[in-house]
């Protein structure tokens, strides 16, 4: 049984995707076709790494476009199953291009994707409907490029082999504690492209009791700040952040750094 406020708050998520990605849970006019067998197999396993938990294959609606032959293709959440899916909500797609035969994860989010710079065609947009960046719509920022930030703060960022997670600009959720039971949602920003980015959102958190999963949702106004731009792996990013948040809730804060190549929003 889910708890009705904390289901309200992702089915409100789940919905905002829905209309940023133009998807229905009925039959829509794209011309875009669901991935089958092999073809979707290899795009949820090269796309993987770009979500900050294991999403279950039902969860998770893999397309291919009938355009540029083929080669393009998203995974994003499955709203027909989102009763069985809501734990594992999130915001945004993933993209994945096929090279010589070969599917290769180049990026994603839930808004402003910079597709342009991807090498994704117009006609394969506009076929998978993705929510790429206006053209000349960068936010101001160091170099004058679009600056992003993570949409999990507890998951790894960056690990040898894998991808780096997948950037976002002006998330509305942000998760704090690995396993989602403490989360920021609703988030609204102001000065983002800045040096530093204010947000103000609600603190969805469990008390832990009798379990995190089971215990009550604590929600409390919160605000982070965002700070210190830098380029991190060919991207400008957020690199430190500094949550406030009513008690019992502790405030937290962390600034990317390396541990032997494994890359962490650490304390």
């Amino acid at each position: 049984m889910h708890d009705s406020p904390r289901w309200r708050g992702l089915l409100t998520r789940a919905l905002t995707l829905a209309g940023l990605l133009g998807l229905t849970l009925s039959a829509t006019a794209a011309a875009s076709q669901l991935a089958t067998d092999g073809t979707r197999t290899a795009i949820e396993r090269v796309v993987a790494p770009a979500f900050a938990f294991a999403v279950p294959e039902r969860c998770l609606l893999v397309r291919v476009t009938t355009d540029d032959g083929g080669n393009w293709g998203t995974a994003g959440l499955n709203l027909q199953n989102l009763g069985s899916c809501a734990r594992w909500a999130f915001n945004g797609v993933a993209i994945a291009h096929r090279v010589g035969g070969r599917w290769e994860y180049v990026g994603g989010g839930s808004a402003d994707i910079p597709c342009g710079g991807l090498g994704v065609p117009v006609a394969v947009r506009l076929d998978l409907r993705l929510p790429c960046a206006a053209t000349g719509s960068s936010q101001p920022g160091p170099g004058h490029q679009p600056i992003y930030f993570f949409s999990n703060v507890a998951a790894l960022i960056k690990a040898p082999g894998q991808p780096v997670q997948t950037e976002l600009i002006r998330p509305s959720t942000i998760v704090l504690f690995a396993d989602g039971s403490w989360a920021l949602q609703n988030l609204h920003w102001t000065d983002w492209g800045s040096k530093v980015a204010h947000g103000n959102g609600i603190s969805n958190a469990s008390n832990g009791n009798p379990s995190r999963a089971q215990g009550q949702r604590l929600k409390t106004p919160a605000q982070i700040t965002l700070s210190h731009p830098g380029v991190f792996f060919g991207r400008t990013v957020y690199r430190c952040y500094q949550l406030t948040v009513s008690p019992p809730a502790t405030d937290l804060h962390g600034c990317l750094t390396d541990t032997n190549g494994y890359w962490s929003m650490a304390p």
